[in-house]
């Protein structure tokens, strides 16, 4: 019959493959964050200060820093996405799903409320309520949890 003890060293294999992973996850986000705070640096930088340092369109390179955020953000938020399970997925589109309708409720509403009123600044009002509803809803669910 074949022995089927396990050796010291291969006993914890698991363990020491989610250290690793959790090693790589944490060097990985440190340098996105690091390239992130770079370019909003740099692009403040630029912004401010692009007539002192003689750049020929200081608005261009703002644009391209705009961009290199959104691509960044777009990566991390992916990597993100697929290192979270199917509970805190459903989780961030249910509050997406909540923010949206109460979007798709609050702008029809107010902008009623804005002809009776002549009050015609609605639009951001609506969206921060929206998002703070959003927020109350992932608070609420995730204490419930």
């Amino acid at each position: 019959m074949m022995n089927m003890t396990v050796s010291e060293g291969s006993a914890r294999w698991g363990e020491s493959r989610e250290a690793g992973r959790v090693a790589r996850r944490r060097k990985r986000r440190t340098v996105l964050l690091t390239a992130w705070g770079g370019i909003l640096l740099i692009g403040a930088l630029l912004s401010g200060f692009g007539g002192d340092l003689g750049f020929p369109n200081p608005r261009a390179l703002s644009h391209i820093a705009i961009v290199l955020i959104f691509l960044i953000g777009g990566v991390l938020i992916w990597r993100n996405w697929r290192e979270t399970d199917e509970m805190q997925r459903r989780l961030a589109i249910q509050t997406w799903a909540v923010i949206g309708l109460t979007n798709f409720l609050l702008v029809p509403t107010f902008n009623v409320l804005s002809e009776w009123t002549g009050h015609f600044e609605w639009n951001a009002h609506v969206w921060k309520i929206s998002v703070a509803t959003g927020l109350i809803y992932y608070l609420i669910q995730r204490v419930r949890s």
